[in-house]
Order: structure tokens, then sequence, then C-alpha cells
């Protein structure tokens, strides 16, 4: 058995139409008496509520929505308009009758409610509405409680209604429109101070927090530069006031390393100056005495004892002005000098090689700074004798930047106390004060870091002969100059 199917409120109209219209065509005279139960039955209103929610149709006189009935509920609103059509209960809002020609010489009868014209002119401004038909009588007049314009200027706004031919004209009174402009002014006025007034107050406010913090940065480096080293600025957090804090604070740190380091070089150099002064206590009596010994060894014939006599006096002359400097040049003449009388003392056969480039020649450097490396070399590297013992001396410049090298030929260093000596020197590059076996190699690097600053490194290893290998480094900058001028 099959079953049935369902019909759709919009199915039923249609098949409802189509009846209606045959039975018309049928009997062109025949009239229909009995629609009106039609009209309330429920798949009637909800095809009709389908068609008006689908043209979106607008509000009536009462001024319901489709959004204020689908609010309340379709169900209901269909069932009690069914309710009252039903019980004849419905009673539709007075109209106001208007004829509209149509093209063909006839009229058009056109009914609008009175509460329509009173809810759309509700809406206006406070003057007043006429509504007047083509031949010039009054359709519709509104003008709302309590306002007069009898007694007042008045200006009006005329406009024709072209599809009915309507024509509307609005009167109002100009103190009603200048009120309203003041009344827009003034707002606008009231608006823009009070955003001028937020804006000084914003402004205030953020002066204020940028210029506390840089009002305490500024006293902190006047009190620092006072005398104050243990000043800092107090950090507060991540912004960028505080990343310039923490730098300021970083920069107050290095300032003091830096006054700690340059008093520590300026104690040095009075040292240096202490002992220069003392080893020039009646030194020309000694200089006089050896000078009279070298020219009676010459005139005997004894060449070798006067050169020998004559080096001597040279180191002499040179432990005299140590706190002076020479070119690198005349370091190497003195160095010649310092191997004869090492091999006089010590009845050893030995070669001085020496090698400098033309710029590494005119470098200054302090008298006897290469001395005690030689004496090292001679001392530990040939305390065995040895027929074939050199040491070479070695010096080029690159770029502003000069490599020493002193290297020998003799027995070596072990690998431990390379190493040692390596963390020696760490050791006192760190501490400066730090006390050491190591006289001679500290003694150099410390002369030159007084010379020509931080900018000095000095290295230990082996060379190409087995022997040991001292490389000095330094730049000739700024450092240097400052050195120069301080000696």
């Amino acid at each position: 058995m099959n079953a049935k199917r369902l019909t759709t409120p919009t199915e039923n109209v249609q098949k409802l139409q189509v009846k209606l219209g045959h039975a018309a065509k049928e009997s062109k005279k025949r009239r229909f008496h009995a629609l009106y139960d039609k009209v309330y039955r429920m798949d009637i209103l909800w095809e009709a509520w389908r068609k008006v929610r689908a043209n979106k149709g607008a509000a009536g006189v009462d001024g319901e929505t489709l959004a204020d009935i689908e609010k309340q509920g379709e169900h209901l609103f269909l069932h009690e308009c069914q309710r009252l059509l039903k019980e004849g209960k419905y009673q539709p809002q007075p109209v106001r009758r208007q004829y509209i020609p149509k093209k063909d010489g006839k009229l058009r009868p056109l009914g609008i409610p009175h509460e329509y014209f009173q809810h759309i002119f509700s809406k206006g401004a406070a003057g007043r509405f006429v509504l007047y038909s083509p031949e010039g009588q009054v359709i519709y007049e509104y003008a709302p409680k309590g306002v007069s314009l009898e007694s007042q200027r008045t200006r009006e706004v005329q406009n024709v209604i072209s599809s009915a031919g309507w024509k509307l004209i609005y009167t109002f009174s100009t103190k009603e429109m200048t009120a309203e402009i003041s009344g827009v002014f003034s707002f606008y006025t009231f608006l823009l101070s009070v955003f001028i007034l937020s804006f000084l107050v914003m402004s205030v406010f953020i002066a204020r927090t940028l210029h506390m913090p840089l009002n305490k940065l500024r006293k902190t480096a006047e009190q620092f530069g006072s005398g104050n080293r243990e000043i800092r600025f107090p950090v507060k957090g991540q912004d960028e006031v505080a990343v310039l804090g923490r730098a300021f604070n970083r920069m107050l740190g290095r300032i003091d390393v830096l006054i700690a380091e340059v008093k520590q070089e300026q104690k040095q150099k009075r040292i240096i100056e202490l002992d220069a002064l003392f080893s020039q206590i009646r030194p020309h009596f000694l200089l006089n005495t050896l000078n009279s010994i070298k020219c009676n060894q010459a005139a005997e014939g004894q060449t070798v004892k006067s050169r020998q006599i004559d080096a001597l006096m040279s180191m002499l002359r040179a432990c005299m002005r140590v706190n002076e400097r020479w070119s690198l040049k005349q370091e190497c003449k003195l160095l010649e000098d310092y191997v004869e009388i090492m091999k006089m003392r010590n009845d050893i056969s030995l070669e001085l090689h020496i090698c400098l480039d033309e710029q590494a020649e005119k470098l200054e450097v302090p008298r006897l700074l290469l001395q005690p490396l030689v004496e090292n070399a001679i001392v530990h590297g040939f305390s065995e004798p040895s027929d074939a013992a050199s040491v070479w001396v070695i010096a080029a410049q690159d770029s502003g930047r000069c490599r020493i090298e002193i290297k020998d030929n003799g027995a070596g260093m072990s690998d431990e106390s390379r190493l040692e000596l390596r963390r020696q020197l760490l050791e006192f590059r760190a501490l400066p004060n730090a006390a050491s076996q190591r006289i001679g190699l500290l003694n150099v690097y410390n002369r030159l870091r007084l010379t020509y600053g931080s900018g000095v490194d000095m290295d230990v290893c082996s060379n190409e002969y087995n022997g040991v290998s001292i490389v000095l480094e330094m730049e000739r900058g700024a450092d240097h100059d400052e050195g120069h001028a301080g000696g």
C-alpha cells in the first residue's frame, strides 16, 4: 500500500489558484461568495508569510518588522492572525482614500492609513508637514504637539512625489535650525576640548616618564665625575631607558677599570724613573775609567780587549738612560755589544743574526728591551757548549702591527715548561703585580704594555731548530703615541 505524499503550503495555494482560475474561465459571470474561510486557512497564511519574508517586506503603520515577528515566534503570530480572522474580530486600520490616474485615463484607488503618515512624519524634525494632492487638496497635515510657528521666522522646503503627483511642504523655524547647528557645534567643541585635555595630560605623563630617568642618569654622571666611583644608575624594567641604564653602568665599570690601570701604570713608571735616577748616581767616573782602560789597550795593540771594553761602555750608557727610547736598529746594535760581552764571560762561540725590514728599523722601543730575551736564550739554551750556537732577531711590520721574534737553536724547552710559562704570562696580564720567578720575560712584557698599551701580546713556542722562540707583537697607534709622550 503506497503512502500518500504530503503537500507543502505552496503547492496547496497553487492548487487553489488553479482551481479558482478554471472556474472563473468556465463562467465569466460567476461570482465567488464563499472564499473567506480560505483566507484564514493555515497553509494560506504560511505561504503569505513566506512571500512577505522573501520580499523583505517593510513594517506597516504599527511599526512591527519581520525581526519583531520572528522574535515573538512565527507560529504564535500566524495562529493569532488565524484566530482573529476566524472569529471575525480582525479590524483593519482606517485609511485615506486617494485616486491615482492611470495611463488609460482611469483612476486607481489608493488607501493609506493615517497612522502611516503619523509614523513617518513623527520621525522628522520639530516642524510642520503638509501633504497636498495634485488638485491642491490637503491629504494629511502633521505638526508635533506644543509647536507653534505663527510668531517665528520660518522657512519652507517643498518636494513633489512624481509617481503620485503629490506635493510635500515642510515648514520649520530658523531658530530651530540654528539651535540644532549650535548644539552640534557645542558637542564637537566639547569633544575637541576633551581630546586636547587628554592629549596634554598624556604628554605631561610621557614627558615626566622620560624626564625623571634621564635626570637620574644626569645626576649619576655628575656624582661619578665628582669622585663617587661606587654610584650606579638604578635600572628597572626592560624599556629603552633600562637598556640605556645598563649600558651606562657597564661604561662606568669599564672607566673604573681603566682608571685603576692608569694609576698602576703611572706607579710603575715612577718606579722605573726612580730606578733610572738611582742608576745615574756618579756614573761618569766609571765611564771615564773604562774609557781610559780602552785607550791603553788599543795603544798596546789589544784590539779585542779594547772592543770588549767598548761594548761594556755601550751597555753602561744604555743602563744610564734606560727610561728613554731609541730605534729598534739601535737596540740591535746594543745586542751585538752585549753578545761580545757574553762571549768573553762564558768563553763560548756564538753568532747573532739580525734581520729587520725597513719599517721595523724605525720602530721606537725602550732601551734594553730585547737584552733580557737574548740573555735567556744564551743562559738557558746554551748551558752546554755548542760549536754552532746562534741567536736570531727578526722583526717585520705590516698594517701598523709589528712582530719581533727572538729565537735560538739551543736545548729548547719541554712542553710542560712552555705551558707553565704561558700560564704565568696569562696570570701576569690579569694581575700585573703578581709575583713570578720569570722576572726577565715579565719585565719585557710589562715595559711593552706601558709603552704600547693593551694591544701588546707575547708568546713562547718552539721553532724549526728545536729551540725556543719568543714572539712579541704590538700595534703602532694611539697607544704608542701616548706612551711616547709619557716617557
